[in-house]
């Protein structure tokens, strides 16, 4: 499935490309990821960058705005950052990214962001036991896969309600 000019844009930052690839795919048709950072410093920069209307070259190679021509890249409605990160990273970016693109975006243009994840949000197995990453086999844990993509779509979705984009 691919995403369509009435999904949600949103910007994500998450440590791994995996699940970035995976979220991607999986919050279709309602979110499309357009855009998706792995670090604080990137997003920080191609984000600043893309809001205010420039070409930006995803350093992930995750997001549906790397298959888009320059003029065609979409903006994000929605930015959120994945609990891999702390608050001290979360408040940083808040306070490092320029919503309006260096006044380029007002009103329904500016992005939002996605309500913070608990610091404790770590997602859980059946069992109750945290969820580690990786697999004895040092396969990624698909059931963590499934948590994150599930907690981001709900958050998204909860996000794009309270602020009338759904």
């Amino acid at each position: 499935m691919s995403a369509s000019e009435s999904s949600i844009p949103v910007f994500t930052l998450g440590r791994s490309p995996h699940i970035g690839k995976t979220l991607q795919d999986k919050i279709l048709p309602e979110f499309d990821l357009v855009h998706f950072s792995t670090s604080p410093e990137s997003a920080k920069e191609e984000l600043n960058r893309l809001l205010s209307g420039e070409h930006v070259v995803l350093a992930s190679g995750i997001g549906s705005n790397k298959d888009r021509p320059p003029n065609e890249q979409r903006l994000p409605w929605l930015l959120a950052i994945g609990t891999a990160f702390s608050q001290e990273e979360y408040d940083d970016m808040k306070n490092s990214i320029d919503l309006t693109g260096g006044g380029n975006l007002s009103g329904d243009q500016i992005p939002v962001w996605v309500n913070r994840y608990p610091e404790d949000s770590t997602p859980k197995g059946s069992d109750g036991q945290a969820l580690t990453p990786f697999l004895p086999d040092g396969q990624f844990n698909p059931e963590l896969v499934k948590a994150v993509v599930h907690t981001a779509k709900t958050r998204y979705t909860e996000t794009a309600k309270t602020h009338g984009l759904m």
